[in-house]
């Protein structure tokens, strides 16, 4: 009698796997099951759903706090709120205490003054820059020219700017200095030959430096020569109203005249080394040179595409059609 029902028992068991006997619950087990999971979402929920708002509360309170204990640059002026758009007049429990102005010449203040004027380090640095290098304050309106400086604060030290009259003699006295010399070189100036000047020669001509005189002689060296005096205002920095003042001592001598270019038989690099023929241009004078044989006259030249009438007058002093 055990023996059979032990095979019953064993036969119906083997008819189910054991993993679906271990995940079968009753329902009593399933009931329990739904209830401990509501507490735990409850668990969860409920301090992040209030404790956010107070803790939001809570940070918006310091923020306002420490505002409130901010000191107000404009101390007495009206505050204006955005989130209430009205305005009041609350003041500042620790107000700035602004600098008192007296009486200074920038030309002689040290650090230690600027700052008890109410500078800034950063600006300070930049008037020591300024005196620095030769930099001088000559009326007292030129400190609101200082970098830096607010408008406010500069409107505010201008009454008390003092600057010693030996400034203004100073100038006076460089103004007259450069009067007398202007007086001086009235007499006749020396007219010398643009193509046979050197540096020193230019140099001489008021307004050139070492500079420019060595950039209109490697510019002359270029070109081969000048042909006219019109072509010193080439020049990469001289401005027109400095060629203008120097022209009348400017001369051309027909006997000097620039050096030409074998159109004929110059090779590329002869041709684009010069600064009127760009590569495109010497390329095309060979490749039509190659095509149609020697050039003959400056007609010939025309028939080169990307030549114009313009760029072939401005060339031509330097061209040679001679086989």
């Amino acid at each position: 009698m055990r023996s059979h029902q032990f095979r019953i028992m064993s036969s119906s068991s083997s008819n189910q796997p054991w993993w679906r006997e271990a995940l079968t619950f009753s329902r009593s087990e399933r009931s329990g099951i739904l209830v401990l999971l509501f507490l735990l979402i409850s668990v969860w929920w409920i301090p992040a759903m209030f404790g956010k708002k107070q803790e939001t509360t809570l940070a918006d309170l310091r923020i306002d706090t420490l505002v409130g204990r901010l000191p107000d640059p404009l101390n007495n002026r009206e505050r204006y709120s955005p989130t209430r758009q009205t305005y009041s007049k609350a003041r500042i429990t620790e107000p700035v205490k602004l600098a008192e102005p007296f009486p200074f010449d920038p030309n002689q203040a040290g650090d230690e003054v600027w700052q008890r004027l109410g500078l800034t380090d950063r600006t300070i640095a930049t008037i020591r820059r300024f005196r620095e290098k030769g930099g001088r304050f000559r009326k007292p309106e030129d400190i609101q020219k200082i970098y830096g400086l607010s408008p406010q604060l500069a409107d505010r030290l201008l009454p008390y700017v003092r600057i010693p009259a030996s400034i203004d003699r100073e100038n006076s006295f460089r103004k007259d200095s450069l009067n007398r010399r202007s007086n001086d070189a009235r007499s006749p100036p020396r007219v010398m030959d643009i193509n046979r000047a050197d540096s020193a020669d230019w140099e001489s001509l008021p307004g050139i430096g070492p500079t420019l005189a060595g950039r209109i002689v490697k510019y002359r060296n270029r070109l081969g020569g000048f042909h006219r005096k019109e072509q010193v205002g080439e020049i990469y920095g001289l401005a027109d109203s400095l060629f203008r003042s120097i022209e009348p001592r400017l001369q051309f001598d027909q006997r000097t005249p620039p050096d030409k270019i074998p159109v004929n038989t110059a090779t590329f690099e002869q041709l684009s080394k010069h600064p009127y023929i760009p590569y495109r241009l010497a390329r095309a004078i060979i490749a039509y040179r190659d095509q149609h044989g020697p050039f003959s006259a400056k007609e010939d030249m025309l028939r080169i595409a990307i030549m114009t009438p313009d760029g072939l007058e401005k060339i031509l002093p330097y061209l040679q059609f001679d086989p």
